[in-house]
């Protein structure tokens, strides 16, 4: 496969622009249905662990199709694919606006979730087509659109549901992603030229896809049932089987979905473990945040979701800001500096959270502002380490083998916060109807906890680091 890095200024911002848009929607579209849960408990007659089903059936389609959607790309072309799979994902995104029982909602979010592989074929499209030295620079706006697309959908999304419905959520969100399709048709261009036709691994790339569903789907019923649920268990070994499976098939197959030299790089090696770490701590930092901010005083600081929506806003611009900035200077200091400066960072920030107090809401959106600038830092950096590390003809696959493990690790993240919040707990005391009203809520100190783990994180992502080899100076 060639790449075409001649392109003009104009080009580069509307491509930029354009898939800027595409990961904010679906970021948007997946907080915006939050707000709604207990809404659609109680119109669907269902429980808190089944409505969970609404996140983890999207999950889990995502996770086992992005590899197979990127390979392609690789294949047949980046634009090509890019647009089959936003058409599916508005397909599902229009059937859960007229879902009217649980089961077929579940089955259109399915569908939708095929929309994940847009994040790889995304990624892929700015390696293959805009300069080295610009490469950074977009990759840190498209990361970014991910904080700024989940403020908005927490804070629309809330709005719209008291007004007009939860279905009018899908409805609305499904005229963007239709509306994207012709923008995407029209202002992106192939730079794909075909040299030979590869053959798919069909086995492999169902193992390590199979592999990582067991693993998400384990972490995600964790949170409900415990580690001990015997479902848990056998989905963690399965899922362990499955990678080992999949280890073993591509060492003696003729036709590899990619070689198990490449995973072993060690560029590509730390990008995929740092992401998995990476991954854990950013999905264990919101779960045990957001609803830190929405519990009442004293166990939380006692905001409405709108109120919380509006609040996160100041972080997702910080991380937007700081993504945009890192992206600048990734090519000046070179993408292990930016790595080994983001890491500590991330460091520090969980240790300033272990100094402020947490009745204070300013303090608080304070010390998150660091902590969600450190991560857009980091995340630029991970994915700018994987996609100028690798071979242009590969990106597309490699790229989305290690998002699919930073959602194990965010699964994992998310599963471990839950553990916490319902392990830790304080007791506050109602006075309703004369009479006081004991209600056990997570305690204040799952926030400290959890970001200690951050820092820990961040200090294991640091010395994973160390050992990454330098593009800019290389090449």
């Amino acid at each position: 496969m060639q790449t075409f890095n001649k392109v003009t200024r104009g080009y580069m911002i509307r491509i930029t622009i354009v898939l800027s848009l595409l990961a904010m929607l679906a970021m948007y579209t997946e907080t915006m249905i939050l707000p709604a849960f207990p809404r659609l408990m109680r119109e669907f007659h269902v429980r808190e662990s089944d409505i969970a089903w609404i996140l983890t059936a999207y999950l889990l389609s995502g996770v086992a199709s992005t590899p197979l959607m990127g390979k392609l790309s690789d294949i047949y072309g980046r634009k090509k694919i890019l647009l089959i799979v936003l058409t599916i994902y508005a397909i599902g995104l229009t059937s859960c606006g007229f879902s009217y029982t649980f089961p077929s909602l579940i089955m259109s979010r399915a569908i939708q979730g095929v929309g994940m592989a847009m994040f790889p074929i995304a990624f892929s499209i700015v390696r293959e087509q805009l300069p080295m030295e610009m490469v950074p620079l977009a990759q840190g706006m498209i990361s970014a659109m991910f904080g700024i697309g989940s403020i908005i959908g927490l804070v629309v999304g809330s709005h719209v549901i008291e007004w007009y419905g939860w279905r009018t959520l899908f409805h609305t969100a499904a005229i963007l992603a239709w509306g994207l399709i012709p923008v995407e048709h029209f202002l992106i261009e192939e730079k794909y030229r075909p040299i030979v036709r590869a053959k798919i691994d069909y086995i492999g790339i169902m193992l390590i896809s199979a592999g990582t569903a067991f693993l998400c789907y384990a972490f995600e019923i964790a949170a409900h049932y415990g580690w001990t649920y015997s479902s848990v268990i056998w989905s963690i070994i399965t899922g362990i089987i499955c990678y080992i499976a999949f280890v073993e098939w591509e060492r003696y197959t003729s036709e590899p979905v990619v070689p198990l030299s490449r995973l072993k790089e060690i560029n590509v090696f730390v990008s995929n473990l740092a992401g998995v770490v990476a991954g854990l701590g950013m999905f264990m930092f919101f779960q045990v945040f957001v609803i830190f901010l929405q519990l009442p005083k004293p166990a939380g600081l006692g905001l409405t979701i709108v109120q919380t929506g509006y609040y996160m806003t100041i972080p997702a611009l910080t991380m937007l800001i700081t993504s945009g900035l890192i992206g600048r200077i990734i090519p000046k200091i070179g993408v292990k500096k930016s790595l080994l400066i983001s890491s500590i960072y991330l460091a520090l920030s969980g240790v300033i959270f272990q100094l402020i107090d947490l009745l204070s809401l300013w303090q608080v959106i304070a010390a998150a502002c660091l902590v969600m600038s450190a991560i857009g830092a980091l995340l630029v950096s991970l994915i700018n380490l994987l996609v100028l590390s690798v071979p242009v003809e590969e990106v597309g696959l490699l790229t989305g083998i290690n998002m699919i493990l930073r959602y194990v690790g965010g699964s994992l993240g998310t599963a471990l916060g839950g553990y916490l919040q319902s392990t830790i707990t304080t007791t506050v005391l109602f006075y309703i109807f004369g009479k006081f009203i004991p209600q056990t809520f997570a305690s204040p100190t799952v926030v400290k906890i959890s970001m200690m783990v951050v820092t820990g994180l961040g200090i294991v992502i640091f010395l994973l680091c160390l050992k990454a080899r330098e593009i800019f100076q290389r090449r």
